[in-house]
């Protein structure tokens, strides 16, 4: 990948991290906002809501303490003219659990609060033997949509910023976004003359492949010389070739069958002292009665004698 991307993929990732952080303070304010009030756990005490509408009745402890509700009932009254208006409760059907590193709230019960005002909040199955001090009654106001505005937003911000420090690093290495083992298949040439002027040697070659990865004999060269850094160069067995991709390409080795090798310039780092290169051939084309087919795609398939074959890469 050109390096060049950087100038697009830097400042996305920048600006993904910079939304990030700002949706998440967003969101634990918001959190924090919500919250109405905050009672211990008492048999009976007074809650003051102003203003009144729809309130949440969560329980809050140590992480991992939601047992502590397990036992516990809850009635809200309002009281007025010496009369407890109870207040209805309904379960939580879809419950958000908030947690930090030491505490948890889990939502239990919605209710609608007819008007502001001070109301009496009773819990039953209190267990006199556990000791509730770490754990609190947590009355908040539903985020509701704003919630799942958050949700989305840093599930898209985290696709970004991933996608984009992906293909920094692509654009650092160099790599292409596209799948292959060498520059030669990432940049696979579609058209056969394409392919041929890529080439720095082409030969026709004898397959040896009784088991394991084949050989190829070179028996004539067409064009160019074999580099002598290609693996095998110059050993009676044959070149030795990482023929993975034309095999995922549908190319079958047969002992004793001859092809044409397409041989790219093999790829050294600066620097590097390797004796051997291990190179992917351009093309490996089997040659059956004399004649061969270059079909790397279905819209640049060539089919043409051995002798046409040779004629074109002379001509290049």
């Amino acid at each position: 990948m050109n390096r060049s991307w950087l100038l697009v993929s830097a400042p996305v990732a920048l600006a993904a991290i910079l939304l990030l952080s700002w949706t998440i303070v967003s969101l634990v304010r918001a959190v924090r906002g919500s919250v109405a009030a905050t009672v211990p756990i008492r048999a009976e005490q007074s809650v003051t809501f102003d203003p009144g509408g729809e309130i949440v009745l969560n329980i809050e402890g140590p992480a991992l303490a939601r047992s502590a509700a397990a036992s516990l009932r809850f009635a809200l009254v309002q009281r007025g003219a010496g009369i407890d208006a109870p207040i209805p409760m309904r379960s939580v059907v879809f419950r958000t659990h908030v947690a930090s590193a030491s505490r948890a709230r889990f939502e239990m019960f919605s209710l609608s609060l007819p008007s502001r005002g001070t109301y009496v909040l009773r819990i039953m199955g209190i267990d006199a033997s556990r000791d509730y001090g770490a754990d609190a009654i947590v009355f908040t106001r539903p985020l509701g949509p704003a919630l799942i505005f958050y949700i989305l937003s840093l599930i898209l911000l985290g696709a970004i910023l991933v996608g984009s420090l992906v293909a920094s690093g692509f654009a650092i290495s160099g790599r292409s976004l596209t799948p292959g083992n060498s520059s030669a298949t990432a940049e696979s040439p579609r058209s056969l003359e394409a392919a041929i002027g890529r080439s720095v040697a082409i030969v026709r070659a004898r397959t040896i492949a009784p088991a394991g990865a084949p050989r190829f004999r070179v028996i004539e060269t067409w064009a160019g010389a074999v580099p002598t850094q290609i693996a095998g160069s110059g050993q009676t067995e044959g070149l030795i070739a990482d023929t993975r991709a034309a095999t995922a390409a549908g190319y079958r080795a047969v002992d004793g069958q001859d092809v044409v090798l397409l041989l790219p310039a093999p790829a050294i780092e600066t620097g590097e002292r390797a004796s051997v290169v291990l190179v992917e051939p351009i093309a490996i084309i089997p040659i059956e009665n004399e004649r061969v087919i270059y079909s790397p795609n279905t819209s640049s398939r060539r089919e043409l004698t051995v002798a046409e074959l040779r004629r074109l890469v002379q001509q290049r």
